[in-house]
C-alpha cells in the first residue's frame, strides 16, 4: 500500500502562553508489503506470511523513518459478505536514529454487504496498538467507521477498479494528540492473480 497523508503536527511551544503552535505536512507516507501463503480453500481465505514497512515518508513529520517487519494473518470470505480480520504486528529493524523504535500491531476487522450493481456498503477501521507507548492511555486507537464503494470498469482492456468513501471516529484514541476521526477514500485496480493454481494441492 502507498499512502498519501495529510496530518496536522506540532511545530512549537509557547510556554508563556501555554498554547501548541500547529502546522500541517502532506506526501506520501511509508509504504507497507505484506505477502500471505494462502491453502487453497474454497469459500474460504486464511493466510500467513510476512509483512514489511518501509520508510518511504517523503516528509519527516508523516513518516517513521524505520525499516520494519514482521508477521502478517489474515480471515475469511462468502458468497455476498465479506468478513476479515487482518493482523499485523512491526518491530522496527533499522532507520534513522533520530525517531523512537517501534513495536507496533494494525489489525484491521473488515465487514462488506455486496449490493446489486456492483455496489456495497462496508466498514474496513484499522485498531493501531503501540506496544512501546510510556503509558495505557497513549497506546490503543480504536476506530469505528462505515462507507460505501463500487467496483467498476473504466476500459474493458483494463482491470477494475474499487473505490470507496468511508468516515471513521475513534471512540478510543491516544490521551496524547490521537486522531478523532478521519476520512478515507480507496482506489484500487483489482489485479488477476499471478498464480493461476494452486502452489500446494
Amino acid at each position: 500500500m502507498i499512502p498519501i497523508l495529510t496530518t496536522p503536527y506540532i511545530s512549537g511551544v509557547d510556554f508563556p502562553g501555554r498554547s501548541l503552535d500547529w502546522n500541517r505536512a502532506g506526501g506520501i507516507g511509508d509504504i507497507d508489503f505484506v505477502t500471505l501463503l494462502s491453502p487453497n480453500l474454497p469459500g474460504t481465505i486464511l493466510g500467513f506470511g510476512p509483512t514489511f514497512i518501509f520508510p518511504t515518508a517523503t516528509n519527516y513529520n508523516i513518516g517513521q523513518g524505520k525499516f520494519q517487519v514482521g508477521p502478517a494473518v489474515v480471515g475469511f470470505i462468502t458468497k455476498n459478505w465479506v468478513g476479515v480480520i487482518f493482523a499485523q504486528n512491526w518491530w522496527s529493524v533499522s532507520g534513522t536514529p533520530r525517531k523512537p523504535a517501534v513495536n507496533q500491531m494494525n489489525t484491521q476487522y473488515v465487514l462488506v454487504r455486496m449490493l446489486p450493481g456492483a455496489w456495497q456498503i462496508q466498514m474496513t477501521p484499522n485498531i493501531l496498538v503501540d506496544w512501546n507507548a510510556r503509558k495505557l492511555g497513549n497506546a490503543v486507537t480504536f476506530p469505528l467507521g462505515i462507507g460505501v464503494g463500487r467496483t467498476f470498469r473504466i476500459n474493458p482492456q483494463l482491470p477494475p477498479i474499487s473505490t470507496a468513501l468511508e468516515f471513521q471516529w475513534m471512540p478510543v484514541y491516544p490521551e496524547d494528540f490521537g486522531q478523532r476521526f478521519n476520512i478515507r477514500f480507496i482506489f484500487k485496480p483489482v489485479l488477476p492473480n499471478l498464480v493461476k493454481k494452486p502452489i500446494f494441492e
